[in-house]
């Protein structure tokens, strides 16, 4: 059995100011903040080079200025139904860069 809690699980995209595109993702980390600077060291990682793991999240993220907004918060029971409910968020946008 997963040790991970879906009962808060937080649907939420990441927009730049520069650009009309988004990034939705999922997470069960408690507070975005901590989820966002762990995407944006990620992302200095891959410019350093001392990752090779790229994301499209990256490409967003080096065009300025970027935040991370709340979709929606939900009580789920498995990362199925974290994964069912991010997909259908992802769909309803055109401009989402993680299709």
């Amino acid at each position: 059995m997963s040790s991970l809690k879906y009962n808060e699980t937080k649907i939420y995209k990441i927009t730049c100011k520069d650009s009309d595109d988004i990034y939705i993702n999922a997470t069960t980390v408690k507070r975005l903040c901590l989820k966002f600077n762990k995407h944006k060291d990620d992302c200095k990682k891959f410019n350093q080079g001392t990752t090779k793991k790229h994301d499209p999240l990256y490409d967003l993220l080096n065009k300025g200025t970027c935040r991370i907004e709340l979709i929606e918060t939900l009580n789920l029971n498995s990362k199925d139904e974290l994964n069912k409910h991010k997909n259908e968020c992802i769909d309803k946008h055109d401009n989402c860069i993680n299709k």
